[in-house]
């Protein structure tokens, strides 16, 4: 492993659903980001906000919005969605 990323983890599983179930559980982003809406440790016991617009990220253009503040200083990530192609 390259020192550059020493603390890099990866883990392989195997996953008994369909595709189509899978892609709609892993494309609701506030279920994959709700852990960062509790307390932390590692965010020294803060926690963030999840907003969405009304597209809920699951379109072009679309976009989710964490913010907080960890120790007193602001902290927050946007991601706008670029491309979306849902299973069908």
């Amino acid at each position: 492993m390259s020192p550059r990323f020493q603390f890099h983890r990866e883990a392989t599983a195997g996953i008994a659903a369909s595709p189509q179930d899978l892609f709609a559980f892993l494309d609701d982003h506030r279920r994959l980001a709700a852990h960062m809406e509790k307390p932390s440790l590692m965010m020294a016991g803060s926690a963030m906000k999840i907003t969405t617009d009304s597209q809920q990220g699951q379109a072009v253009g679309s976009w989710i919005r964490l913010e907080g503040r960890v120790l007193g200083i602001a902290l927050s990530v946007e991601e706008v969605v670029s491309e979306y192609t849902p299973l069908s």
